[in-house]
């Protein structure tokens, strides 16, 4: 992940109230206002929290991450003070910190409140993890498309005119002279192609979620009717089908690469595999088995009675 993704949206706030500062003494009192808010924006949200009356001991974590929020932004306002032995790896240390801590307290709290609740609202956080979801493969599916590609076509059109051929990426590279019949069109059309694989699953994922958020609100309204009971099976069947499309599309693009190969400027080789999205996939599907068979069990024992 490229740093200026994870250092989002901190360098930029940082960066825009250093200007809005420097602009005379009216941009600094606002600025200033601004940095306070946002370093406190954690304690708004723990006291909001305390008012509604689902405050816990986990969300005394907030006011640390306030904290810890103000230094962040501080030293992104200030990124001279902050040093580090390796260059240009502090708004990286920064941001991936301070994600690390969010993300850490949101799974503490998760565990707190999943500990104490009954299954209707076990269901309705799992609707709140389901909606989380959407939007986290949402925001990768558009990191992918609007930043990733592009940076990788913009890469090879420098390295053709500069007659490179960058050889194998991920960790093994060469560089030479670009073969002859080698086209950057070609090219970027197998970056294209490659992008489309990396983003598949976020986008059957997205599809998925949409199935799981409609199954779910069927289970909270009638938990075993018919209609619950074929959404259920729905999400099962679509994911099935789903890691093997993901499956399929890589191989595609390995086997398509390898036969147009004395057309490319820049040759992919990875020997990577969809982790996150597989076991997204697979849990999934082992939910609505799962739920499908407890369906099952309620209808038989009530033919039985």
């Amino acid at each position: 992940m490229d740093v200026t993704i994870i250092s989002f949206p901190f360098e930029q706030t940082g960066r825009l109230l250093r200007q809005l500062s420097l602009s005379g003494e009216a941009g600094n009192v606002l600025a200033i206002i601004i940095y306070v808010l946002l370093g406190l924006s954690p304690c708004i949200a723990g006291l909001w929290l305390k008012k509604k009356g689902s405050f816990c001991r986990v969300d005394y974590l907030l006011f640390v991450l306030s904290a810890f929020l103000f230094g962040v932004l501080y030293y992104m306002i200030n990124p001279g003070l902050f040093t580090v032995p390796v260059a240009g790896s502090g708004k990286l240390l920064l941001g991936g910190s301070f994600y690390s801590f969010l993300l850490g307290y949101l799974l503490l709290r998760i565990l707190k409140k999943t500990a104490e609740a009954d299954m209707s609202g076990l269901q309705r956080g799992l609707r709140v993890m389901l909606y989380a979801a959407f939007v986290l493969f949402a925001g990768l599916t558009a990191v992918e498309l609007c930043y990733s590609l592009p940076a990788a076509i913009r890469t090879a059109g420098m390295e053709n005119s500069a007659g490179l051929a960058p050889g194998m990426e991920n960790g093994l590279s060469f560089a030479g002279g670009v073969e002859e019949g080698a086209s950057l069109t070609v090219t970027c059309f197998f970056l294209a192609f490659q992008s489309a694989v990396n983003v598949l699953p976020y986008v059957l994922n997205l599809y998925l979620l949409f199935l799981a958020i409609r199954a779910v609100n069927e289970l909270l309204r009638e938990p075993y009717s018919d209609k619950a009971v074929a959404a259920v099976k729905q999400v099962g069947v679509r994911s099935r089908q789903a890691l093997a499309l993901v499956v399929i599309s890589g191989m595609a693009f390995h086997v398509a690469q390898l036969l147009c190969r004395n057309k490319l400027s820049r040759i992919t080789v990875t020997a990577s595999f969809p982790l996150i999205s597989v076991l997204f996939l697979l849990a999934i599907l082992m939910v609505a088995k799962y739920v499908e068979e407890n369906q099952k069990l309620k209808r038989d024992n009530e033919l039985f009675i």
